[in-house]
């Protein structure tokens, strides 16, 4: 009897407890924040209460701050998204670093993802958790001109999405625009850049850059830039237009890094941007007559923070190079030759008619490199048939996925891109 009274407290008091944290939202919120984002996401669908709490912007900024307080202006991803560039509708496959056991949400499960993968579906680019893709418009005839691409940002671990409005065209008069050539269109074609540090605003930018005029020695380029924050959800002309030397001209892509600093690699060079002023900084030329971007393996943020240039010095070995901090400077690291402990490890899966085609020159590559942890000392590697982590200082490697055998061209060649996913609730 004792007992019985005893346990009957005991639910009156849980009761209690439920009702005093389900009325005090302050209260609900401290609890829910110390859960993981993906536990959260899933409990959105108890009640609108917990939907309301967790779907706050501001709950998803503090959420992020809470489980990343030692990190600076910098998160390290838990996983990688990779897939073919040599594909108009790639599959988009997904590497889980921190604990292969564990897998990280599948793009292609999304609703909005599946619906666009008929439409050339691409990630451009990742941000500390964000998302940067880019589609097909239906109504234009030309998928690679500005007007025939759509982009959107969304959020993986929520599969939240917003679409972007549509890329304004280069001002010029009627008689220039009839007769311009395809190959002047593409100097127009700009190329977007994901800026997102939830460390300081759950605001998130997105930067184009584009040239717009070409000279004999020099090309002028203009900036647009897209806020989350502002009304209208137009595209905004930065500040005027600048100049680049016209060996410059080719601009690839950008990379978000140091918390507000935007550094676009060209085809002989690098263009440096800070985002909070929103000011080109440096204009630097490489002195080399070469092409540097042939020779390039890897440019993005390593898993630890630092912007990594990964050269091809000669045949199997690489150079990485890390921007001095506050510079414009590239200092070299060190050098490795992952080639041949590679081929060492893991002959039993490289094919035979692969290694052959190697040997005799016909592929440029053993190995294409998706990530760089801990300054360079460890890389996220895909090889014909699985992705692997080495380490250069004991030269082991260890298999975290298997890989179809439709990627052995893409990385003999060069063409996988990879990106980084980070676990967060922040909003898009």
């Amino acid at each position: 009897m004792h007992q019985e009274d005893g346990r009957r407290k005991r639910i009156c008091r849980d009761i209690n407890s439920g009702a005093i944290v389900s009325d005090c939202q302050d209260l609900l919120a401290s609890i829910l924040l110390h859960l993981p984002a993906r536990t959260l996401v899933r409990l959105k669908l108890v009640s609108k209460q917990f939907h309301s709490v967790i779907s706050d912007r501001l709950f998803g900024i503090d959420h992020f701050r809470f489980h990343h307080r030692d990190d600076r202006n910098f998160v390290a991803p838990t996983g990688l998204y990779f897939y073919s560039s040599f594909s108009n509708c790639p599959e988009i496959y997904s590497v889980s670093i921190s604990n292969p056991e564990k897998s990280i949400p599948s793009l292609s499960s999304l609703e909005f993802v599946a619906f666009l993968l008929d439409r050339q579906f691409k990630i451009v680019q990742s941000c500390n958790g964000l998302l940067l893709c880019s589609f097909h418009n239906e109504n234009s005839y030309d998928s690679s001109s500005p007007s025939g691409r759509l982009y959107c940002v969304c959020n993986p671990t929520t599969q939240d999405f917003t679409m972007l409005p549509e890329l304004p065209t280069v001002e010029s008069s009627s008689k220039a625009k009839n007769s311009k050539s395809r190959k002047e269109e593409e100097l127009c074609d700009p190329v977007l850049t994901l800026a997102f540090n939830p460390f300081q605003t759950h605001i998130y930018k997105v930067f184009g850059v584009r040239v717009v005029k070409q000279l004999a020695r020099k090309c002028t380029c203009e900036l647009l830039v897209y806020s989350s924050d502002e009304g209208g959800r137009v595209w905004r002309k930065v500040g005027c237009q600048f100049s680049i030397p016209v060996v410059l001209k080719k601009i690839h892509h950008g990379v978000f890094h140091d918390g507000g600093k935007i550094t676009w690699i060209c085809e002989r060079g690098f263009i440096h941007f800070d985002v909070q002023t929103e000011k080109v900084m440096e204009v630097t030329k490489r002195p080399t007559r070469q092409s540097t971007w042939k020779k390039i393996r890897f440019f993005g943020e390593s898993i630890d923070g630092r912007l990594q240039l990964i050269k091809l010095r000669h045949y199997s070995g690489v150079n990485v190079n890390e921007l001095r901090p506050g510079t414009s400077k590239w200092k070299f690291r060190f050098r490795i030759h992952p080639q041949s402990s590679i081929l060492d490890r893991h002959l039993d899966v490289v094919q035979e008619s692969y290694l052959d085609s190697w040997k005799q020159g016909f592929c440029s590559d053993m190995y294409q490199i998706l990530a760089v942890l801990d300054g360079g000392k460890e890389l996220i590697l895909a090889i014909p048939g699985m992705v692997l982590r080495y380490c250069r200082v004991s030269k082991n490697s260890w298999v975290l996925r298997e890989l179809p055998q439709q990627f052995q061209e893409d990385i003999s060649f060069g063409c996988v891109t990879s990106f980084h996913f980070v676990e967060t609730l922040s909003p898009v």
